[in-house]
């Protein structure tokens, strides 16, 4: 979400970002948006989302849904905390560098292969954050060891990179994760 869509799109591409949407307003009944896209790694894109203007449910040609749950619980998630992206071997600095010369990041921690490893796998890691700290993104490579990487192994079953996961924000983990599962959430071991 930002204050202005074209401003942060134009200042992105100017910083080297390239472009996959320029700055479109859409509209309906219930008012309008701005929306303006921008690469990144694999076929993860950047949206920059004005919708000061717009008071539906989210946003144009979305409609609330009136459908049954057996959903009880509330399981009391705060927000996303982190989003984590594998990228190819040798580019997670290329990544960094386009974080922080695009977005204005700063890195706020590097990780090589002794720090996060197995006897058998490990891998290297940079977080990036903004300013402000909402937005936090880990950016992992592969990293030699004695077996495949599991970054190896996203990459290769996932033809590329891309976002290996996203993190959520809870007070108790456990409460959450008992709530989930009556839900219907399942797991994995």
């Amino acid at each position: 979400k930002v204050d202005d869509a074209t401003l942060a799109y134009n200042k992105s591409i100017e910083n080297g970002a390239f472009s996959i949407l320029e700055p479109n307003k859409t509209s309906d009944a219930n008012g309008e948006l701005i929306l303006s896209s921008i690469a990144t790694y694999g076929d993860v894109i950047h949206t920059f989302v004005q919708d000061e203007l717009y008071e539906g449910l989210w946003m144009p040609g979305f409609e609330q849904l009136n459908v049954k749950s057996n959903c009880h619980e509330k399981p009391e998630l705060l927000f996303i905390d982190h989003i984590v992206g594998n990228v190819e071997d040798n580019k997670m600095d290329d990544w960094k560098k386009y974080y922080e010369n695009v977005f204005g990041f700063s890195t706020f921690v590097k990780f090589d292969d002794s720090d996060i490893s197995t006897r058998f796998s490990s891998l290297k890691s940079v977080v990036v954050r903004s300013k402000n700290w909402k937005v936090k993104l880990p950016i992992n490579e592969p990293a030699e060891g004695l077996k495949k990487s599991q970054i190896t192994e996203f990459l290769e079953y996932n033809n590329g990179p891309g976002v290996q996961h996203i993190a959520i924000q809870t007070k108790n983990i456990i409460n959450t994760i008992r709530s989930l599962r009556r839900n219907g959430v399942e797991f994995l071991e």
